[in-house]
């Protein structure tokens, strides 16, 4: 989890399916809902967060937490 991490300005966010997904998500504007037959590991924070289906949620507290608070600024990727 630590290795990815997707952060979003937007105001909705969505993950589901089969597949585990690891890492982290910053949405803290967004409704964030998670749904499917699938985990998530890693840590998450949404304006709002709605759990459908069979979804696991594990935290990972290994992730440094001042990530979410200070989260680097995006950079043009060639």
């Amino acid at each position: 989890p630590g290795n990815l991490s997707i952060i979003s300005k937007g105001t909705s966010f969505e993950i589901g399916g089969t597949a585990d997904f690891y890492g982290s998500v910053l949405a803290p504007y967004a409704a964030v809902k998670l749904h499917g037959d699938s985990n998530f590991y890693g840590a998450l924070i949404g304006r709002t967060v709605d759990m459908l289906g069979n979804f696991q949620f594990h935290v990972d507290e290994s992730l440094p937490i001042t990530d979410f608070f200070d989260p680097p600024m995006p950079s043009l990727v060639k």
